[in-house]
């Protein structure tokens, strides 16, 4: 998903289109991280939503809150990692693509990543909440 929303916003800002060696590129810079901090993060706000019995369930859903804070930072330090390296990228005039033709060739790359079709819906899942995650960070900074 960072990925995505790095070569979106890199369309619709400079009108750059990231071509696949970038995507790529992008894919490989952040993966790790990826996998190693928010993930884990992640699952760890999702097992905490149903409750934890011997802890009160405020006491719960205030640390599910930080868990969520510190995912979203990282995430965010995904994004900016990405975003120091965007004056090097370089891809097609954004006249040449459209914002479709760019977005296919993001989730072709994810899903060359994902070897079995569980882990596909896993990876769209993850963009999904991904994009849910930031924009109710986005909304929380304008009030």
């Amino acid at each position: 998903m960072t990925v995505l929303l790095h070569a979106m916003y890199l369309f619709t800002a400079n009108g750059i289109a990231l071509d696949e060696q970038a995507l790529a590129s992008a894919e490989a810079r952040v993966e790790a991280w990826r996998r190693e901090v928010p993930a884990p993060l992640r699952a760890l706000r999702a097992a905490l939503k149903s409750g934890f019995a011997s802890i009160p369930a405020t006491l719960v859903e205030q640390t599910r809150q930080k868990i969520k804070a510190a995912e979203l930072d990282a995430e965010f330090a995904a994004l900016a990692t990405l975003s120091m390296d965007a004056g090097r990228h370089k891809g097609s005039p954004g006249s040449e693509t459209s914002s479709a033709n760019l977005l296919n060739r993001v989730l072709e790359l994810y899903a060359s990543n994902a070897p079995s079709l569980e882990r596909q819906v896993a990876v769209v899942q993850e963009a999904v909440l991904c994009v849910q995650n930031l924009l109710d960070k986005e909304d929380r900074g304008r009030s």
